[in-house]
């Protein structure tokens, strides 16, 4: 069974399939052979995203325990639900409560694209617990300063999981699968010729003057998104979990 969690979109459904119809997610939803569910990720300003790990866990349980291994993806803000996800059923094989309706799980395979946190309802993001056998999570590389405040999640993989991460020269929109349709990052590049000291009292001090630059390119943001596309699906075959169709 394969669950997929996408990212930040508009809070209008047609439009979120328009702009999500090609990411990473959707591919692996039109890929996959075997049981699969899909679920949009929050809304701009987010305020669904410990609902939406509600709707997961609730559709879990519906299955009764015909279900013993799952196997989730997550990107962006839906990563971080994917590992609350995965921290829920953890726990839940810990101390399963008793007359509960859901089985005991296992999960081969946690992918995350970009993860983060931006919500201030949703818990345990942060720690991958052994439930979780292999953890593939691509990153943008800092240095494009893509949603520099956003920073990412997942930052303690416990021991027992297999954890691979990569770093990529990309925006955070191509790191989900649809390059160059969010943030065009800059950073500011004084000119040196402008720098003026102070000249004595009364003085105001330093004055310069500064351009906005890109710091990445269209194309290059294309390129380096199928590069992650590259990366995931060897990751996934090297692991020996490519089975039903998991491909991107």
């Amino acid at each position: 069974m394969l669950i997929l969690i996408d990212g930040t979109g508009d809070w209008d459904d047609p439009t979120y399939e328009r702009d999500f119809e090609n990411s990473f997610l959707n591919r692996l939803r039109r890929n996959y052979t075997g049981t699969v569910r899909y679920w949009r990720g929050p809304w701009l300003v987010d305020v669904n995203s410990a609902e939406t790990r509600g709707e997961v866990l609730s559709y879990l349980r519906s299955l009764g325990s015909a279900i013993h291994q799952v196997i989730i993806a997550g990107y962006s803000r839906g990563g971080a639900i994917a590992i609350s996800v995965a921290n829920y059923l953890h726990e839940h094989n810990l101390n399963p409560p008793a007359l509960n309706n859901i089985g005991t799980f296992e999960i081969p395979l946690l992918i995350l694209f970009d993860a983060v946190n931006r919500s201030s309802t949703l818990e345990n993001t942060e720690y991958i617990p052994p439930i979780v056998q292999n953890c593939l999570h691509a990153k943008r590389d800092p240095r494009v300063l893509s949603r520099w405040y956003f920073g990412n999640c997942a930052s303690n993989p416990d021991p027992a999981v297999n954890y691979r991460e990569t770093q990529f020269f990309c925006t955070h929109a191509g790191m989900g699968g649809t390059p160059w349709t969010g943030d065009f990052p800059t950073r500011l590049v004084v000119d040196p010729t402008s720098v003026h000291a102070p000249r004595g009292r009364g003085d105001s001090g330093f004055t310069y003057s500064s351009t906005p630059v890109a710091t990445i390119t269209q194309a290059q943001d294309v390129q380096n998104s199928e590069r992650i596309r590259v990366w995931m699906n060897s990751k996934i075959q090297l692991a020996g979990l490519a089975g039903d169709n998991l491909v991107i």
